[in-house]
């Protein structure tokens, strides 16, 4: 008889399905002929807001889009230096506190540029 498992146990042995380097390989190139738009969205709503900026939560509600297509679309614009971390938090629904993102002076690319349908490796 195997020995069962606690709920939470600190030292389990199971890899969770969403960590494995398949299943994420295998939405990077799902993901890939969208992600330049969705990437451009992103980019847009945060702009809109000026200084005021957006938590991702905010992002997604006003794009309809999940997290697990915001978030790294606004991972990329973070690393690309088109928005920056702008130094203050604000609450999410949740009571949470949840970094407020911002705009750079840095110009996006123009619809049509190349650049702008390539997708960030992870």
């Amino acid at each position: 008889m195997e020995e069962q498992r606690l709920l939470f146990d600190p030292n389990p042995t199971a890899v969770p399905p969403h960590s494995a380097p398949q299943t994420r390989a295998a939405a990077q190139v799902a993901i890939r002929p969208d992600a330049g738009r969705l990437r451009r969205k992103v980019y847009e709503f945060i702009r809109s807001r000026g200084s005021e900026g957006a938590i991702d939560q905010e992002v997604q509600i006003a794009l309809e889009m999940t997290g697990d297509s915001e978030r790294p679309r606004r991972r990329e614009l973070q690393q690309e230096g088109y928005i920056r971390d702008a130094g203050v938090v604000r609450l999410t629904r949740a009571g949470r506190t949840a970094v407020v993102w911002v705009s750079t002076e840095k110009a996006f690319p123009q619809l049509g540029n190349p650049k702008d349908a390539e997708v960030t490796e992870a």
